[in-house]
């Protein structure tokens, strides 16, 4: 209904406009007479038509004969309900891996090295970085880094005893370090 008295109002705008188009192409004929006594004969008649479109347009051909403001109503219950439905979770850093005692050892002057995650830990884990200290009292350094669980170092010093530690990452940040083992190379 809406629709078509708008097509309607289109329609007349349309016809009115073609009119006066026609009549705008006239009066520049008109005006391009050479003789001058025929322009006065048709000028008088020219002034009134030229009024009379004119009034027709301002007859409320332009004025909307709908009301453009609409009555809507959003239901936003499911989008209420959805978002109640959502279970979210707060990231955490992962727990400090375990290293399997069992499948740790040295041999000549390289070390071997596993851990796992605690059975129970249910934080997803990106990778590990693995750390070994000299055991003179310096600082650990980082020797691996990557998702792998267990991991072979070469290149130790024979007869010396080392540390290492192991800890796990995620998009949270760095969790806590597993306890630290201490390991002597062979002689």
């Amino acid at each position: 209904c809406f629709l078509q008295v708008v097509r309607d109002q289109i329609s007349h705008c349309t016809v009115k406009l073609r009119q006066t188009t026609g009549l705008m192409e006239y009066c520049l004929e008109v005006i391009k007479e050479n003789d001058p006594s025929g322009f006065l004969q048709i000028s008088d008649a020219l002034i009134r038509r030229v009024h009379m479109t004119e009034g027709q347009w301002g007859k409320g051909t332009l004025t909307p004969r709908m009301n453009s403001d609409f009555d809507l109503t959003l239901d936003s219950s499911p989008l209420l309900q959805t978002i109640h439905q959502l279970d979210f979770v707060q990231m955490k850093v992962p727990a400090a891996p375990m290293l399997q005692l069992e499948e740790c050892c040295t041999q000549n002057n390289s070390a071997t090295l596993s851990w796992k995650q605690p059975p129970l830990s249910t934080i997803a884990v990106e990778g590990y970085i693995l750390e070994l200290d000299d055991g003179n009292m310096g600082h650990f350094r980082e020797v691996y880094v990557g998702t792998e669980t267990i991991c072979t170092v070469d290149g130790l010093h024979f007869n010396s005893t080392y540390k290492a530690r192991v800890k796990a990452f995620n998009n949270s940040g760095l969790g806590q370090y597993s306890k630290t083992l201490v390991m002597q190379t062979s002689e």
